[in-house]
């Protein structure tokens, strides 16, 4: 059975496929939203949000790299460990 994949999912697999630094920006841009609500997740106060959304993009791009996607795996599911794992360190 084919999955249906969302604009976000198909320019995670254009990127994979390139690995265009401008399809990377776009990624980084569509996947905010996630990095967002994590971070909110382990902020203390509203001024550590910024910073942990800096860290959680990394944690974001790292992912990025290392997301296989012959796995029948999200990129947002495999993603957001890695973010919650860059938050933390």
């Amino acid at each position: 059975m084919s999955k249906v994949r969302t604009g976000r999912e198909l320019l995670v697999l254009s990127y994979c496929e390139t690995r265009d630094p401008a399809l990377r920006d776009g990624i980084l841009i569509e996947y905010k939203w996630l990095v967002d609500y994590i971070a909110r997740k382990f902020a203390y106060n509203r001024s550590d949000t910024e910073d942990l959304m800096q860290v959680g993009s990394i944690g974001l791009l790292n992912s990025l790299d290392r997301f296989d996607p012959s796995k029948d795996v999200d990129f947002s599911t495999f993603a957001t460990p890695n973010i919650i794992g860059e938050i933390k360190h």
